[in-house]
């Protein structure tokens, strides 16, 4: 719904209203409010366009992001992985190591209780 009177409608009738209704100095301040408040929209305008390339530059951020923490969940996963595989051959090799201990000691044992004669 547009309430604009007609006699507003036209930028020539404004002018004219202007000049009628305000002395020079008058529509000097208002020609200065007039442009500032111009600047202001224009200001805005830049101000919104950068928002919405910085929020584009920080949604690509965003995305590389993501897949970083994605390579990182699969580094990690590899990572765990071998060092479950190492330390389970750690256990196996340690395992051996008290078996060999064990069989020496035994053998020693063996030979002392049981000398050879001879």
């Amino acid at each position: 719904m547009n309430n604009v009177p007609p006699e507003l409608e036209d930028s020539n009738e404004i002018d004219r209203l202007l000049n009628q209704a305000f002395p020079a100095k008058i529509q000097a301040g208002i020609g200065k409010a007039l442009k500032g408040l111009v600047i202001g929209v224009v200001n805005t305008r830049l101000a919104i366009t950068g928002l919405f390339s910085s929020i584009g530059s920080i949604k690509s951020e965003l995305e590389n992001l993501n897949k970083n923490i994605q390579n990182a969940d699969v580094s990690s996963k590899k990572l765990t992985t071998a060092i479950k595989n190492a330390t389970i051959a750690a256990a196996v090799i340690a395992a051996l190591g008290v078996l060999i201990a064990t069989a020496t000691l035994a053998f020693d044992m063996y030979k002392y209780f049981h000398p050879v004669q001879g």
